[in-house]
């Protein structure tokens, strides 16, 4: 989610540097917009009784949803992602490599975040035809990583002067299980 977030905010803040008076008037054209989005939410669920002050007309307000959505839905700068990446291609010495990241890494990042199959069916493993799924996503793991070793916290047995055991016996797992 962070990599979206900061991916958006560094495309747009590359387009504001290269367009700053539109930038400067897309961004209080947002703030009026989204004034005006929050109104209608607070009247919709009976926050407040009245509009809020100094919101957008209806032919404002027209023009506005055609810039950011009806529902605020895109950036402050006006533009989907795609054709703002496009606008800022120019600035980068590696061009490919920013429409590379947007195509692949924040595609994945958006499919990932949003209720999609593969956000769904991420954490699910296919076997012997049938659907296993992982109550939490598995950590990546390294391809020369040391095995892992467990540690297990245990009373200790009589004369046992220690409490932690680098390794888990068949008594320690049956333990584990039964709780």
């Amino acid at each position: 989610m962070l990599n979206r977030a900061l991916f958006e905010g560094m495309a747009t803040a590359c387009w504001a540097c290269a367009n700053p008076q539109l930038a400067a008037k897309r961004f209080v054209q947002h703030q009026r917009h989204h004034r005006s989005q929050w109104s209608k939410r607070y009247l919709e669920s009976g926050v407040i009784k009245k509009p809020l002050p100094d919101i957008p007309g209806t032919e404002e307000q027209r023009e506005l949803d055609k810039l950011f959505g009806p529902w605020g839905d895109r950036l402050w700068c006006g533009l989907p992602l795609h054709k703002l990446v496009a606008a800022i291609e120019d600035q980068w010495e590696e061009g490919a490599r920013l429409k590379g990241f947007f195509v692949i890494a924040h595609a994945t990042n958006n499919e990932m975040q949003h209720t999609t199959a593969r956000s769904l069916l991420e954490p699910a493993n296919e076997s012997d035809a049938s659907l296993q799924v992982r109550r939490r996503p598995e950590p990546p793991r390294r391809r020369h990583s040391a095995p892992r070793r467990s540690v297990v916290l245990r009373p200790p047995a009589q004369g046992d002067r220690g409490l932690l055991r680098g390794r888990r016996t068949r008594g320690d797992h049956a333990a584990l299980q039964s709780r």
